[in-house]
């Protein structure tokens, strides 16, 4: 895949990053169907939205980053993606993460 993606067919995108980096080996299938299920451009800011799916960190603003997907994935094997995948919340209650920056946000969508 191209280092940079031009693209607003976001969809497309996800997918041909999911393609090469399940190619590529190592990430189980339950990290790259969560991957595949999460719009990661919607967690990058609209000034670095082409690289959303490039397989690099992105500048994310502040001097922070969103981690490589490949590392998100390696991240979701190590907790259990498929373990972790649907966060149940009792009526009245809250559920709160904390000391989650951008790219943390992103990743809990399937890490849990």
């Amino acid at each position: 895949m191209a280092d940079r993606v031009q693209a607003t067919d976001w969809i497309a995108a996800r997918s041909t990053l999911i393609r090469d980096l399940k190619r590529e080996g190592g990430l189980s299938d339950a990290a790259l169907e969560a991957m595949g299920a999460v719009p990661r451009h919607e967690f990058i800011p609209a000034t670095k939205r082409q690289d959303s799916y490039a397989n690099h960190p992105v500048p994310i603003g502040l001097g922070q980053t969103i981690s490589q997907p490949d590392m998100v994935g390696w991240l979701a094997d190590a907790v259990g993606a498929a373990a972790a995948s649907v966060v149940t919340v009792e009526a009245n209650h809250t559920a709160t993460r904390h000391g989650e920056g951008v790219e943390c946000g992103s990743t809990g969508l399937f890490t849990g």
